[in-house]
């Protein structure tokens, strides 16, 4: 998932990594960083409902909601994403 409030991300980031500055090293905890930039919660359970609505078995889905891990059959991978997996 993409995230959000990028010029902000960036800001933090060069304050982080910036000697001179008064926020060099201040980290932001996962809960944090996940509530400024991490996907929203409602774009998150479009994506669980995505998944679940085409078979797809969630396998862990992360506090800061960065990535969905799925399972499935190739076959409903293919269906889902409207692709041809190559079968070596």
């Amino acid at each position: 998932m993409p995230l959000r409030n990028q010029t902000e991300l960036d800001e933090l980031l060069r304050e982080i990594y910036d000697p001179q500055n008064p926020g060099y090293h201040k980290y932001l905890s996962v809960e944090e960083f996940t509530k400024k930039f991490g996907p929203s919660e409602a774009d998150y359970a479009v994506l669980q409902n995505f998944a679940r609505s085409n078979s797809l078995e969630i396998i862990d889905a992360p506090a800061n909601r960065m990535v969905l891990d799925v399972e499935a059959p190739a076959s409903t991978i293919e269906a889902a994403f409207h692709l041809s997996l190559i079968h070596i």
